[in-house]
């Protein structure tokens, strides 16, 4: 945890420079320097307010995600740390150290236990809906098409290639459409999906999106949720989610963030 913090903590002096870019704007910039101040003395709470405050204003850096995820592991918010490293991976010049934090991370609520036990179908569910390259799969399904006709144009043309040509052609053909088809319904499947991570202490999963619903589960920070983005309520603070374990229930929208 140690060397991983060290690591990462040499942005606190020099990761200002993606917000220095906007002198312009002098207010973020001024506020980053003194979260970063507030973090070096130790008042990582309010490091951390300054941090999102910066955040919410609408400007974004990989610096100023990656000190978040810092402030938010010394805080021992693991939730909110996750998320943080996840936003700063997506700039390359924290890329990697980000990478780092949200491994440190999932260590952790590893060892904790804060995980529910995961079912071998919903990890399969997960792979399919989020891991899956499905434009490659259908270009993937082009190619074979292409081939196909080419092959079965081959064989129509060439006597000695008829045979074997027409029936390679037929078969690469039906493969390729049957993957293309595959592909194209998956990819519209999957849009109706995303995944969320719990950024609050405790929360609970109800029946239905009513506090007073039954309770289903009670989820911690860390949880992961599969959120059906088409029976969800967004409006009305409230997403239909299932969990890891199989149980199914409306989950409060803000104790998540989806991505």
């Amino acid at each position: 945890m140690n060397r991983i913090l060290c690591q990462m903590i040499c942005f606190l002096v020099v990761a200002s420079s993606p917000l220095m870019a906007l002198s312009d704007i002098v207010g973020p910039q001024q506020r980053f320097v003194l979260a970063n101040d507030l973090l070096g003395e130790g008042r990582t709470a309010e490091a951390l307010a300054e941090y999102q405050a910066i955040e919410e204003s609408g400007f974004h850096s990989g610096a100023l995600h990656l000190n978040a995820g810092i402030a938010a592991v010394r805080l021992d918010s693991l939730g909110l740390a996750w998320v943080s490293f996840y936003k700063s991976s997506g700039f390359s010049e924290t890329a990697v150290a980000a990478r780092e934090g949200m491994d440190f991370v999932e260590e952790q609520l590893a060892r904790r236990g804060a995980r529910l036990p995961e079912l071998a179908w919903i990890r399969l569910n997960q792979w399919v809906l989020f891991d899956v390259n499905y434009l490659s799969l259908s270009v993937a399904g082009i190619v074979l098409i292409n081939t196909g006709v080419l092959l079965f144009i081959v064989g129509w043309l060439r006597e000695r290639f008829r045979q074997g040509g027409r029936l390679a052609g037929i078969s690469l053909g039906v493969l390729g459409l049957l993957l293309l088809t595959v592909s194209l319904s998956l990819t519209v499947y999957s849009r109706g999906y995303s995944q969320a991570v719990q950024i609050v202490r405790e929360t609970q999963v109800h029946e239905m999106p009513n506090v007073n619903a039954e309770v289903i589960q009670t989820g911690f920070e860390g949880f992961r949720y599969i959120v059906n983005q088409r029976e969800s309520d967004p409006e009305s603070g409230w997403l239909r989610v299932r969990m890891v374990n199989g149980s199914r229930g409306w989950i409060a929208a803000e104790a998540v963030y989806r991505h």
